[in-house]
């Protein structure tokens, strides 16, 4: 036979049950409030990235346009005009390169993964578990 309840008893796990309740829509708007403050941060991390990127390929850009330049003068006098402007773009080419390496490191999908916000809703799913298995023991 199941111990029966007084009134007390059964207001007690009512509030019990109402403050959980309270914590838990507490505790689900602090976590809208952190994946808020994070994507916020991830947004600036991919705008950085994406800046890199465009840099990048603006010397890249003009990088094809002084080896064009080269070619011309190259073929056009046979001067050493021709080396200065090879050096020129060797030099454009490898910045391009230097900004694309960084927009691919910035912008690679496990640094914008919201770390801090995935810890916390693992804690606070365990910490949920703990307090139902807590209250269910009542």
């Amino acid at each position: 036979m199941a111990p029966q309840r007084n009134a007390k008893e059964d207001k007690s796990l009512t509030s019990l049950f109402m403050e959980f309740a309270q914590e838990i829509r507490q505790l689900i708007r602090q976590e809208f409030d952190l994946v808020r403050t994070e994507m916020s941060e991830k947004t600036v991390q991919a705008r950085t990235g994406i800046i890199a990127l465009v840099a990048g390929l603006i010397f890249g850009f003009a990088g094809f346009l002084v080896l064009l330049a080269t070619a011309v003068i190259a073929l056009s006098y046979f001067l050493p005009a021709w080396l200065s402007a090879l050096i020129v773009t060797i030099a454009t080419l490898i910045a391009s390169l230097g900004c694309l390496l960084k927009a691919r490191s910035t912008l690679s999908p496990e640094n914008l993964k919201p770390r801090r916000t995935s810890e916390t809703l693992r804690q606070e799913k365990n910490f949920v578990k703990e307090q139902i298995h807590e209250l269910a023991g009542r």
